[in-house]
């Protein structure tokens, strides 16, 4: 089924569909779980040089992320701030604060790495711990707004079919 994308004032796509398929969406999505994933292996995975390369490529990543998320955070803040505060918004608030902690304190780590003589333990300490709950917070909020995207559309089908089948009671009976 192919839906028509209406933009609200701020350039977002106002239907659902149209929302999780934008490019930047996509984009942002991968980046995190990409992020996620490294950032999983670099603190439990065994030292090697794929752990050393996974630094690496997370830390750049990490760098490319900034921009994409930034860009989609506001502009989907802009979108529901307004909305009623619910568990999807709650988790969705926390992940997006665990996030921001986590990247500020990636781009501290990785100025202290190239500028510095060493990385400040208390910067990495923060850097973990929001890392390790952004994997939990982040993925949880995704997986609920989806959940409920597909409830919602499915209830909206319904309801469609079940008007449907009255008007095509109804003709049946004026024939």
């Amino acid at each position: 089924m192919h839906t028509v994308s209406t933009l609200s004032p701020t350039g977002i796509p106002t239907d659902p569909v149209s929302a999780w398929r934008s490019p930047l969406v996509r984009i942002t999505l991968v980046l995190t779980l990409f992020l996620i994933v490294t950032g999983l292996y670099i603190y439990f995975g065994p030292a090697s040089a794929f752990a050393q390369y996974s630094v690496l490529a997370h830390t750049v990543l990490g760098l490319v992320f900034l921009v994409p998320y930034l860009w989609y955070q506001t502009r989907h803040l802009v979108q529901v701030w307004r909305h009623p505060l619910w568990y999807v918004s709650v988790t969705g608030y926390a992940s997006a604060a665990v996030l921001v902690v986590t990247l500020i304190s990636g781009v501290v780590l990785t100025w202290q790495a190239l500028f510095g003589s060493r990385i400040g333990p208390s910067w990495d300490f923060v850097h973990t711990a929001f890392g390790l709950s952004a994997s939990f917070l982040v993925p949880l909020h995704v997986l609920e707004a989806a959940l409920f995207r597909a409830r919602a559309s499915r209830r909206v089908a319904a309801e469609a079919g079940a008007q449907e089948a009255v008007a095509l009671r109804r003709a049946a009976l004026r024939t």
